[in-house]
């Protein structure tokens, strides 16, 4: 279903078959239409609605249309697809009060007496859905003849999407061709290159056009295809999720189509466990009193379950035949993101006569949310109002665009000054080859008239220099850089793959959807978590129970065979105020509620009692094996303003009694007892150690009720909830009166339960510099106490809170936050707090006051946003990004959690029970929250600090490769004749140079892995390091030209005829030159990367001499062609025969091959011996301070005393874990304090970070 604005009326068309939905949209609040004369405003039904002659109310029957199409309202559609309809509210005469719906009291849920419409005002635009229309059948239209297959299948491609189609495809069919050269001509080098073979093809240059078109189009070729691999993973996932079986009732059966084909007015069939396809309203469930319990754990992250009430007029259908006799239209809100709210009204006409027709209020006690699970609920039948990208959930999401790394930028800007250099070399070049044309001309006339040069210095001359020129010096830029990039990228991403620390406890990898982004693991400065199922388990355990001065723990009350009367009342408090629903599963009961706390508090006392069935009216319970039946009088449910629940019972014996837990704070001051009581007291003190170990607290209370109280409180109550106005206030009133005076029973501490290792990545996280903020759908409370147990808000650590209701409040929250900041940087301390924001709170700063708000938080150590939506936790994700310019990861397990991960730079998906949509929609996706941390510090450093320098040692061999081509210049008259052999130019970067820089790409290491575990600073240090800094990029230049110009005089002294080179007495040739010229070179670049390799393995080793062997192997190769092409009379390159022999025997080749890159590469080994005694950065001390390690851990033992009998084993004489604290150690352990880990030690406060022994 799609919403078109503005839609115009159009001619009625046949009907639709009985049964088929029809679906009508208001969008257009301009476009009203008017009702046939004497109906009902459709949008403003009276409050009691009359039958007319069709069985149908006037309302339903105007937006349908009577038999003899009278009305002009409804827009009519083919068989079986939905009708969208734009309508007005007419007038505020005809709007109602916004329907609500009452608390649940009294044993169920109650509803207004009088139904009220949907309140639309005078722009209120509305959704209207019609399921089971009654019309008569029609005469079916003929069917067309078949199309020709290829016109079918075109017509296929081109329909729209069913209704509930979902795709989270970067691409398509038709669009990722041009999307994906689109991504790819972003690089500037791309576009250059597409230049230079155009000129290449145009114009008359040395170089062949095959040369300067294959690279660019293998380049473009192996992008598309790693792109198109990596979208077509999410295609299959995608296929999966539409395919799935759903069941619809059609014609008073149940019958299955996939899930895709579902359409807004189609009614659902849902069993236990089923997860819901679409947004359904519910009609009926396996429950008498209409009510059912769903999972929303991929929506707000919480696993605990929520319950949904179905309406009286419509509870009663628990047959497919009996749903399909209802008859109805549901009018409501058009689709939106808020996941909380839902009104619309229900007209619905029933078979049934005692259930009564006219409009009933919709909320969201009625919407089934799309992701939700059915739990606790043998079945349910509810109608699709909303489908596919119309879904609350869709409409949270962000649509996923091309990622691409940060990187790309930094390589974009080498290239354009690769490119300015080029330009440079390219206006010398004309500007000398002007001048030595013109100087020729004059001095050598007679060879231009004889042909045998052409001096052309027209503009056509011109034109042709300088397109000779530009595809020449087009080999500034490397080719071959980006081809070895997506080669090592995805090697990159098959060693995160294969890495056993990454995998799950039964072996399960973690999966890359992104390999454009690994480097990118290495910036992070914000990390952006959901909390459950990312860092807890959403198990919940109950610990232990104080009753007075004794605290208990749960195994110890396992113990207790004979519990005394203080003990049992706190039993039933725990089981009576309580929501849980009893089910029976292969013979063990569990249980299933909408908070995780109350299943944990009764698994804990399930030894002594244990519930087994719960209705509206009465509990039925064993204590200590007996039988026991209760009846619920009213139940005044928790919520997160009043934190209490309270419950109020008619117990065996016929005395009433009230129930009540709550909050510690919220309980204490409604105790009888005084505060200097001393179970009071003493429970005081217990809580607050609970509190201290991360332990979520209850506190339980009770007291007895005589009959003429409760007869008080059952009216006033009664009446609270019947008032139309101001109905949740009064209620709340009533409640607050006589919720004091309680008894106290006791406390409970359960624990939430964090995934393995979470406190010790967060604060190694922490430590690395990176910021941690939480974003969690869950309460406040929730989310604080969390943060507590995972070391993101320790206990000593100020709480700054901003959950105002109102605007006004905001701002006076802010404001006080505001001073506590501005206080800490005046006085110059760091601000030790956290900030804590709900969602209501959040959603008003957003919208007035961000970038204040973002100065508080990032003031704060910690940040945690409670009670958030999936679009909220994407809008804050998105301030952080675009105001700080800061990279960004968000990490999550649900569907609630797809936008933030699609908004941040890069998005971690973990591999969890919620569904597998955030691992889809994700760049990574990770098994445990703890894999993070590797992910970052060490795959994640290595592909910068393997990436970073691959780039800038592809444009330094390419610079000196060409920049000697430009000194040529000057022997041959700017002619564009080529220094190397013609061999040599196109196969430089994909051949001669390809495999150590790719090898390096993927093997090398800087630090070994344990240094970069032991101190998580080393992550921050190695942007410090990187060699995008504008005085390494300018030192990898000089040392490029300064090897080129070592080359150049070189080979001019060599060349230059003063002295006999070859054993016949001859000098050199130009094809000698050629050949000597590129062996030098190839030596200097090869020398070069070696000399910045810090891991070596012989797969490393046998790249650079593989290298160089076929260098040598290729003039062989180039001779025996020549040889074998004689015959023909031609030959390639006109290379004549014994070159290559000649070379070798001659002694002087020989010398200047050996001496020339010794000469080159001295300033470098200077230089890099000067850094690593003087100026050392922290790389360079890990691994000194490693190889240290490793020889105290393993020492020589030839070095053992003479004086031992028996030579001790390694094991014998490998020491535990060493702290390096002397003085004579020739590296200090303390200079590393500042990257220990956190609880590693060092022998001595540390000095600055990279500082040696005896600075």
């Amino acid at each position: 279903m799609s919403f078109h604005s503005k839609l115009p009326p159009i001619p009625r068309s046949p009907s639709p078959n009985p049964g088929d939905p029809i679906m009508t949209v208001q969008l257009d609040p301009g476009h009203v239409a008017a009702p046939p004369s004497g109906a009902p405003d459709p949008t403003s039904p009276p409050a009691h609605v009359a039958v007319t002659d069709n069985g149908l109310p006037p309302a339903i029957t105007t937006a349908w249309g009577a038999a003899a199409g009278t009305s002009t309202l409804g827009r009519a559609t083919t068989a079986g697809r939905s009708t969208v309809t734009t309508s007005r509210a007419p007038s505020a005469a005809h709007t109602g009060s916004r329907p609500v719906t009452t608390p649940r009291v009294s044993g169920g849920e109650t509803y207004a007496s009088l139904p009220r419409p949907f309140p639309v005002g005078p722009s209120k635009a509305v959704c209207t859905v019609v399921f089971n229309k009654p019309e008569p059948p029609t005469n079916a239209p003929a069917a067309p003849p078949p199309a020709h297959p290829v016109v079918e299948w075109v017509r296929q491609l081109r329909a729209p999407p069913p209704a509930n189609y979902i795709r989270t495809t970067k691409y398509t069919v038709w669009s990722f061709l041009p999307l994906n050269l689109f991504g790819q001509f972003r690089r500037v080098s791309n576009l250059y290159f597409l230049l230079a073979a155009i000129f290449s093809l145009v114009g008359s240059s040395t170089i062949s056009p095959l040369s300067e078109i294959a690279p660019l189009v293998f380049v473009l070729t192996v992008t598309a295809i790693k792109d198109a691999l990596e979208d077509y993973s999410r295609y299959k996932a995608d296929l999966v999720a539409n395919h799935q079986p759903i069941s619809v009732v059609k014609n008073g059966s149940v019958t299955d189509i996939m899930t895709m084909d579902l359409t807004p007015g189609d009614i659902v069939f849902l069993k236990k466990g089923d997860k819901v396809p679409a947004d359904l309203v519910l009609l009926s469930t396996s429950y008498e009193d209409g009510n059912c319990f769903i999972e929303t754990s991929e929506l707000d992250g919480e696993t605990s379950l929520k319950r949904r009430n179905g309406l009286p007029a419509t509870m009663h259908a628990s047959t497919p035949a009996q749903v399909t006799q209802l008859a109805g239209r549901i009018q409501c809100e058009l689709p939106n993101e808020n996941l909380h709210k839902f009104e619309g009204v229900l007209y619905v006409q029933g078979a049934d006569t005692a259930v009564p027709d006219g409009a009933h209020s919709l909320s969201s006690s009625q919407l089934l949310l799309r992701g939700s699970f059915l739990r606790n609920t043998d079945y349910c039948y509810g109608v699709v109002v909303y489908a596919g990208v119309e879904t609350k959930i869709f409409k949270n999401l962000k649509q996923g665009g091309l990622k691409f790394s940060t990187m790309e930028d930094k390589v974009n800007t080498v290239v354009s000054l690769a490119f300015a250099y080029n330009a440079l070399m390219l206006v010398v070049s004309m500007i000398l080859g002007q001048q030595r044309i013109a100087d020729v001309q004059k001095a050598s006339w007679y060879l231009q008239a004889a042909g045998y040069v052409d001096l052309d210095g027209t503009a056509s001359g011109l034109l042709e220099m300088f397109m000779n020129a530009f595809i020449l010096y087009s080999y500034t830029i490397p080719v071959s850089l980006f081809v070895i990039i997506e080669a090592v990228r995805v090697i990159q991403r098959q060693f995160m793959v294969w890495d056993d620390e990454l995998k799950s406890v039964n072996g399960r990898p973690m999966r890359v959807n992104n390999s454009n982004l690994n480097e990118d693991l290495s910036v992070v400065e914000y990390v952006f978590s959901d909390k459950t199922g990312t860092l807890t388990r959403n198990e919940m355990v109950l610990v232990k129970v104080c009753l007075g001065d004794m605290v208990t723990s749960v195994a110890e009350l396992l113990g207790i065979k004979q519990p005394t009367d203080a003990m049992r009342q706190l039993w039933r408090c725990i089981l009576l105020c309580n929501s849980a629903i009893p089910s029976t599963e292969n013979g063990e009961v569990t249980y299933e509620s909408q908070s995780p706390d109350e299943i944990a508090l009764l698994n804990g006392i399930r030894a002594h009692v244990q519930l087994v069935q719960r209705t509206k009216n009465t509990v039925r319970f064993t204590e200590l094996g007996v039988p026991v039946e209760v009846t619920i009088l009213a139940v005044l449910e928790f919520n997160s303003d009043r934190k209490r629940m309270t419950v109020v019972v008619r117990d065996e014996t016929g005395t009433v009694v009230a129930y009540c837990k709550g909050a510690d704070n919220i309980m204490v001051p409604r105790l009888r007892c005084p505060a200097t009581d001393p179970a009071l007291v003493a429970t005081t003190r217990h809580l607050h150690d609970f509190s201290e170990q991360g332990l979520r607290t209850l506190v339980f209370a009770a007291k007895p009720l005589a009959n003429d109280a409760y007869a008080r409180f059952q009216a006033q109550l009664d009446d609270a909830a019947r008032a139309l106005d101001d109905r949740d206030a009064r209620v709340a009133r009533v409640a607050d009166h006589y919720e004091r005076g309680f008894d106290l029973l006791g406390a409970s501490a359960i624990e939430d339960r964090l995934q393995d290792q979470v406190p010790e990545t967060i604060e190694a996280l922490l430590a690395s510099g990176i910021r941690v903020w939480l974003l969690t759908g869950d309460k406040t409370e929730t989310a604080v106490n969390i943060g507590h147990s995972c070391r993101l808000v320790p206990r000593d650590m100020t709480i700054l809170r901003i959950d105002a209701p109102t605007l006004p409040d905001l701002a006076e929250q802010m404001a006080r936050c505001w001073d506590v900041v501005a206080a800490a940087a005046e006085g110059g301390d760091q601000l030790r707090c956290a900030l804590v924001v709900t969602g209501d709170a959040l959603a008003m700063a957003l919208e007035t006051c961000p970038r204040e708000l973002l100065a508080i938080a990032t003031a704060c150590m910690s940040v945690i946003c409670a009670r958030v939506s999936p679009i909220q936790k994407a809008l804050v994700v998105r301030l952080v990004k675009t105001e700080l310019g800061v990279t960004t990861l968000s990490i999550g397990d649900g569907a609630n959690d797809v936008s933030m991960i699609q908004e941040a730079h890069i998005g971690v998906g973990i591999e969890g029970v919620e569904g597998a949509q955030a691992v889809r929609a994700a760049d990574f996706a990770i098994v445990e929250f703890r894999a993070l941390l590797r992910l970052l510090s060490v795959h994640g450093r290595y592909s910068l600090q393997r990436l970073s320098y691959l780039v800038v040692y592809s444009f330094y061999k390419n610079i000196s490769f060409i920049t000697i081509q430009f000194l040529f210049g000057f022997w041959n008259i700017w002619s564009g004749s080529t220094n190397y052999s013609a061999w040599m130019m196109p196969y430089w970067n994909v051949l001669y140079t390809f495999l150590p820089p790719f090898l390096y790409g993927f093997l090398d290491k800087d630090v070994p892995e344990s240094q970069l575990r032991r101190y998580p600073a080393a992550y921050m240090s190695a942007r410090d390091a990187s060699p995008w800094v504008w005085y390494r990029l300018v030192a990898w230049t000089v040392s490029s030209i300064w090897h080129t110009i070592v080359q150049w005089f070189g080979m001019y002294w060599l060349f230059d005829g003063t002295g006999a080179l070859t054993v016949s007495g001859f000098t050199g040739d130009v094809y000698q030159y050629q050949w000597l010229n590129g062996i030098t070179m190839l030596l200097i670049v090869t020398a070069k990367i070696a000399l910045q390799s810090h891991y070596w393995t012989w797969i490393t080793v046998a790249g650079l001499v593989i290298s160089l062997i076929l260098y040598v192997l290729t003039l062989g190769v180039v001779e025996g062609i020549t040889l074998s092409q004689l015959s023909t009379g031609g030959a390639i390159d006109n290379i004549p025969i014994g070159t290559n022999s000649a070379m070798y025997a001659t002694p002087a080749y020989w010398f200047v091959a050996a001496v020339i890159p010794v000469a080159a590469l001295l300033p470098d080994l200077a230089v890099a011996y000067w850094q690593a005694q003087f100026r050392p950065d922290d790389a360079t001390v890990l691994r000194e301070e490693h190889a240290q390690l490793m020889a105290r851990t393993y020492p020589d033992l030839a070095a053992v005393e003479p004086g031992m009998t028996k030579k001790p084993s390694l094991a014998a004489v490998a020491p535990a874990p060493i702290t390096i604290a002397s003085e004579g150690e020739a590296l200090k352990t303390t200079a590393l304090a500042p990257l220990l880990a956190p609880g590693a030690t060092a022998a001595s406060p540390p000095p600055r970070l990279g500082a040696r022994a005896g600075d």
